[in-house]
């Protein structure tokens, strides 16, 4: 089965190169921040377990998805903890399910979140958390 993703967004912030994505078997976001080849020896465990951004970052390592580029070396976050309620209309609009597939969401929308207590990580919101986590970078890696 192919992963559905979507990039929502490419862009460098404070130096850096970043991602937005839009993942569909979840419907949820998670945001990436491409590390360069001289910072890599920089990025250490005590470095990435320092900086703070939305439910710490979750993703440390080569990205095996060559639509990011091959063997590139990011960082990353994602929105799915509790509290974080998945995107459904924007999954819904964006990828195409089987039947199956949609039943599970359908579920999972009306009956797995509480929408009092649980937000969707909009696009925005993933964008502002990448430019303060390009911000702390630039600043612990320089």
């Amino acid at each position: 089965m192919e992963l559905k993703m979507k990039i929502e967004s490419e862009l460098f912030r404070n130096g850096f190169k970043t991602y937005c994505v839009l993942y569909g078997s979840m419907a949820h976001r998670c945001g990436y921040v491409v590390i360069p080849n001289d910072l890599r020896g920089k990025c250490n465990d005590n470095i990435v377990n320092s900086l703070d951004v939305h439910g710490g970052i979750t993703h440390n390592g080569v990205f095996g998805d060559e639509r990011f580029g091959k063997g590139i070396y990011t960082i990353g976050f994602d929105c799915i903890h509790l509290g974080d309620m998945p995107d459904f209309k924007s999954a819904k609009n964006n990828f195409k399910y089987s039947d199956d597939e949609l039943k599970v969401l359908s579920f999972m929308e009306n009956n797995g979140y509480d929408k009092n207590f649980e937000v969707v990580r909009t696009q925005e919101y993933v964008e502002n958390q990448l430019d303060n986590l390009t911000k702390q970078l630039k600043e612990v890696l320089s």
